[in-house]
């Protein structure tokens, strides 16, 4: 069920998105858009492996 709030912290995560799209270290952020049920947030496309794998394959190595 979409709420106020939800629908608030989406427009707050894109404003964010926004005004972080200029570190050049980031993901780049391009539009967002929404219809009646969805929001759409358009971004840059970064191929290989999840971040998340990453993350826990690099505490594997240096947590020993």
């Amino acid at each position: 069920m979409t709420t106020l709030i939800s629908i608030e912290d989406v427009h707050r995560e894109v404003k964010i998105l926004k005004a972080l799209s200029r570190q050049k270290n980031l993901v780049k952020f391009y539009d967002a858009c929404e219809d009646a049920l969805n929001v759409y947030i358009v971004m840059e496309l970064c191929e290989g492996s999840e971040l998340l794998d990453r993350i826990l394959s690099r505490r594997k190595v240096h947590g020993g």
